[in-house]
């Protein structure tokens, strides 16, 4: 048995025992993370490992970690001290077949469903847990209602037994104990290829059945003998939950030191108030307003969302009907305003819809078929199948060249493909993730020229 304890939170391997692993956190009744393996799926085979290896790590307290899986697969972890709160893990995956692999999916730590092997409190109905979903959605819920509060039906109908939940957070997840004010933070260190997920199934008594922190595999092909790090993650314990979060942040601010405005930048969106009705005069009589109300505090840029290209077509450049006058002449307005205009865009999800999907079919991402693989529906009209533009053809990154327009107009927001159905087409060279980012953004820089002024963002 290997340990490695810093401040609450502990950690521990049982190498002899197939190298299950677990977490202990100080004073917090009930809590239970036990019986944890590491899981592979590679070549739509589900894998665990068949041995374990642990040592320290020189002098120092941290831990390494070697996981044999059949067929010469490996996972090395490495889990070290961090500061007096946490420890992070880093890990990477090997491969010493013959022949290329495809990684499917990563589970890095996992309980596995079946018996119980954790829990967050000896009173579930006092746990909350925080869960995000992408960048949009986030929020608070209960591990289970007080039994006071539990409906005498699962969905609301006569006789329906109650269901069990399945709960995930991307990137970053909290469980807090209002009871013990004990908290566990498990957040995601970095997000360069896949995006970090913490998934979790209980049942309505706020029993958990499963829990797992990994990511999807995205399909990534691994060549024989490579060595793929995979992201790095942060476990922290604590009794204040906003510490918990204050201290990741601050985690991750370190490593990836993003720049932030003197002022941030505050903005009118008009998908909220109107969407697909957003009109040119919709925009100048909110800016009117904006300017003499809101500027004082702040706001800066009247955004135009979803609505204002032809056909409503989310790739479209071309302004529709409802902007007579067109971006140009609606960006001078705002600057006389005082204020600047900022659009929507989607240049990489591509309509069927549009012309482009019929005369050059080979700019698309392609299905195991050689044919454009649609990635979803669009939801708002004309709804349809949309593709996802594929930036490694020449074709395609000089057709966004010469589509992108050089307009006075001070951001550009952007948004990227998310469908996993994209992921798994046959193409190496495009790497994506479950809610998670392309290659695609990562060149729009260099692909999109902008007018002086301007710049760009992805959400």
């Amino acid at each position: 048995m290997k340990e490695l304890n810093v401040g609450m939170i502990g950690f521990y391997v049982d190498d002899k025992n197939g190298g299950e692993a677990g977490f202990t956190v100080a004073q917090w009744p009930g809590f239970l993370l036990d019986g944890m393996l590491p899981s592979l799926r590679v070549n739509g085979e589900a894998l665990t490992p068949v041995s374990c290896r642990a040592a320290r790590q020189g002098l120092s307290a941290a831990l390494r970690l070697e996981y044999a899986f059949p067929g010469g697969l490996g996972l090395c972890m490495h889990l070290d001290p961090w500061h007096d709160s946490g420890m992070r893990l880093r890990a990477e995956v090997r491969w010493e077949g013959a022949e290329e692999a495809v990684l499917n999916d990563v589970c890095l730590l996992g309980t596995g469903a079946g018996e119980t092997m954790a829990a967050f409190g000896s009173a579930p109905e006092s746990v909350r847990m925080l869960e995000q979903q992408g960048t949009y959605h986030a929020g608070i819920r209960r591990l289970a209602e007080p039994p006071a509060d539990l409906p005498n039906t699962g969905r609301g109908e006569p006789n329906e037994a109650p269901v069990n939940t399945g709960g995930a957070s991307d990137i970053v997840w909290v469980a807090y104990d209002q009871a013990a004010r004990r908290g566990l933070l498990v957040g995601f260190l970095s997000s360069e290829r896949w995006c970090g997920r913490i998934e979790m199934e209980s049942n309505p008594a706020g029993q958990v059945l499963d829990w797992r922190v990994g990511f999807d595999g995205a399909d990534l092909l691994i060549q024989p003998g490579a060595a793929i790090p995979l992201e790095e993650v942060l476990f922290l314990a604590g009794d204040d939950p906003w510490k918990l979060l204050e201290d990741y942040a601050d985690a991750v601010r370190a490593i990836h030191n993003p720049a932030f405005p003197a002022r941030p930048p505050v903005s009118w969106c008009s998908w909220y108030p109107y969407r697909l009705g957003v009109t040119e005069d919709c925009v100048i009589r909110n800016a009117h307003v904006a300017a003499e109300r809101l500027k004082p505090l702040g706001l800066r840029i009247m955004e135009i969302d979803l609505g204002w290209e032809k056909d409503n077509l989310p790739n479209a450049f071309e302004e529709n009907e409802r902007f007579p006058h067109g971006l140009k002449w609606l960006s001078e307005q705002m600057q006389r305003l005082g204020l600047e205009l900022g659009v929507w865009k989607a240049p990489y999800t591509i309509s069927e819809f549009d012309t482009l999907v019929a005369e050059h079919p080979e700019y698309l991402v392609q299905d195991e078929n050689g044919a454009p693989a649609p990635y979803w529906e669009w939801l708002w009209e004309p709804h349809g199948n949309v593709y996802i533009l594929d930036l490694t053809h020449p074709g395609a990154r000089q057709w966004l060249r010469e589509k992108w327009p050089v307009w006075p107009i001070a951001e550009f927001a952007t948004s990227r493909p998310t469908s996993l159905i994209a992921y798994r087409i046959l193409s190496p060279k495009i790497v994506m993730t479950d809610a998670s980012w392309p290659e695609a953004p990562r060149r729009r820089p260099v692909l999109a020229p902008r007018s002086s002024g301007s710049r760009c963002r992805t959400r």
